[in-house]
């Protein structure tokens, strides 16, 4: 979970290059942030 935008961008970028498939949720106070290990 973090609390704003660039927190959300930065963790999305890093966890796709690192071949985690990445949801976000929009929650009160922040995002919501669920990796999911890719295959391999």
């Amino acid at each position: 979970m973090t609390d704003n935008e660039t927190s959300k961008e930065n963790v999305t970028r890093l966890a796709g290059n690192r071949g985690y498939q990445v949801q976000v949720e929009k929650m009160a106070g922040g995002y919501r942030i669920l990796l999911i290990p890719g295959k391999g």
